[in-house]
């Protein structure tokens, strides 16, 4: 069902393709780059089922700050071996607590991210996972998608990894 679905919605979107002069064609994984002060490219699944954004990270911790809370975390650009990994800051937009069988409480928190996936620069609010050698390390999910596909990019399902992240800098933009 999930693949008739993801082949109807691509032949949808290629059937449109006319009608985007600057589209660019979006694999389900593309290389994302996530951008700031020290940027790092990971893999992404582009998912219109999922139902959030999520950031596979290998460890996070809450900062207080004047202002609230802060999270710092790592991110590794390797699938299975990282290659190379940076750690970043951002502002903590929600913390969800989940009370497992046990009664032990997982807090997983939401953070934003500027992000850069082929020529399309975009904000997205992430859900942290610590998690160890999982693929992909970034999920865009449903809301994330569409936002893509409004800007006038295309996904096809049936292929991955089209495009490279080629952002210009937020003040050479118009």
């Amino acid at each position: 069902m999930k693949t008739a679905m993801a082949l109807l919605l691509s032949s949808a979107l290629l059937a449109v393709a006319p009608l985007a002069a600057h589209a660019e064609v979006l694999g389900n994984e593309e290389s994302v780059q996530i951008l700031g002060d020290d940027p790092i490219t990971v893999t992404a699944a582009l998912d219109p089922q999922a139902a959030q954004a999520q950031l596979i990270v290998s460890s996070f911790k809450y900062v207080p700050r004047n202002q609230g809370l802060e999270v710092s975390f790592v991110v590794a650009s390797g699938e299975v071996i990282p290659t190379r990994q940076v750690t970043l800051q951002r502002p903590l937009l929600e913390d969800i607590h989940i009370t497992r069988k046990d009664g032990d409480v997982r807090h997983i928190p939401v953070v934003p991210l500027d992000i850069c996936v082929g020529a399309t620069r975009m904000q997205v609010d992430f859900r942290l996972y610590r998690r160890e050698n999982f693929k992909p390390t970034m999920t865009l999910g449903a809301a994330q998608t569409a936002e893509l596909i409004r800007r006038g990019n295309i996904l096809d399902t049936s292929r991955s990894f089209i495009q490279t992240p080629d952002c210009q800098p937020a003040a050479a933009r118009s």
